[in-house]
């Protein structure tokens, strides 16, 4: 054989032993699929971390990355899913192939959340200090101010030092630019001023959200630190409830660091007047795999509304299977 053809040859070995090593590689969707089927979230944790780097490419390593650290927010291992969301966030790609879309801003927000979760607030507040604050979404400047006030009301050595930061939150209130967080402004607001008008506005405006069953009293506040650290006017506080020891097998809503923390095993997915709608959202569940069943509530008012249920699994990894499907879902008392 010449050296042209064998030089050739060698080529053409390689060539086709990089396209076999390349697609021998996992993508996000694969090793997601696989984590899934293990049979407690500590092992799908494990599973998704030790093949981040087996993985095709940026964007798949990202989305596998950004998973297993909603998994770890999950499992309440906030210190974990911080560092594996900057990890995420550090990765300039796309979104993966049949993985949740979600921007690199986005993910330094969950970075920011899981930080305060684990009571570390000058890493929480370094990351808000970053391209985030400079953002053209209008959706990642509302979180970004509501994060940025957890933050300062966590670090105040007292609620009047605090004074500040409360007045903003009173202003972003009012301000149409921070509709999205609204909610979450006027929870924050009754538990640090401990003033019932705010309560008032979640239970008129905002009443099935979790944060309005926190101010009616059926369910208590996840033991996160951040609620522990943030100040409070105790002079007014009287129905705000206490934040519970922590107990093992919680579970917390992913998407808001203001969810319940209950033993109940029951998330709810919809509520609705008309019961040909919540029956319309049970079968697309279903079709999803999701057992999906209807619950009646009848309010004092005398209204009734259907509540579209699907129960926890044993692990607790209900939720994100749930976020993963394009549902979102808190735990009902």
């Amino acid at each position: 054989m010449s050296f042209k053809r064998t030089v050739c040859f060698i080529l053409t070995l390689f060539f086709f032993a990089g396209i076999h090593a390349q697609s021998g590689k996992l993508s996000a969707l694969s090793v997601k699929n696989e984590a899934l089927k293990k049979t407690d979230a500590a092992s799908s944790i494990e599973y998704l971390l030790a093949n981040a780097d087996s993985t095709a490419s940026a964007s798949d390593r990202r989305a596998v990355l950004y998973f297993a650290a909603c998994l770890l927010e999950q499992s309440q291992r906030y210190e974990e899913a911080a560092a594996s969301y900057a990890k995420a966030a550090g990765i300039s790609a796309g979104n993966a192939e049949g993985m949740p879309a979600v921007s690199n801003e986005q993910i330094v927000l969950c970075a920011v959340r899981s930080s305060l979760g684990a009571g570390n607030f000058q890493t929480a507040e370094s990351y808000l200090n970053s391209a985030v604050r400079s953002s053209k979404d209008k959706s990642v400047n509302a979180y970004v101010n509501l994060y940025s006030a957890w933050t300062s009301l966590c670090k105040a050595a007292s609620y009047d030092e605090a004074s500040d930061t409360v007045e903003l939150l009173k202003a972003y209130a009012s301000m149409s630019s921070m509709k999205e967080v609204r909610h979450l402004v006027v929870f924050t607001l009754w538990y640090v001023t401990g003033k019932q008008m705010y309560g008032d506005i979640l239970l008129k405006e905002y009443p099935s959200s979790p944060e309005a069953m926190i101010v009616k009293g059926k369910v208590t506040l996840s033991p996160v630190p951040f609620w522990l650290y943030m100040v409070r006017n105790v002079s007014e506080v009287t129905e705000a409830p206490a934040v519970p020891e922590k107990k093992e097998n919680q579970v917390q809503q992913q998407t808001s660091p203001a969810s319940v923390a209950s033993e109940s095993v029951k998330r709810q997915i919809g509520l609705f007047r008309e019961k040909q709608n919540a029956e319309n959202l049970i079968d697309s569940l279903k079709k999803k795999g999701f057992n999906a069943y209807m619950e009646e509530e009848k309010r004092s008012s005398g209204t009734v509304y259907f509540l579209v249920i699907v129960d926890d699994d044993s692990e607790g990894t209900m939720g994100l299977k749930l976020i993963d499907a394009g549902y979102e879902s808190y735990v009902l008392p």
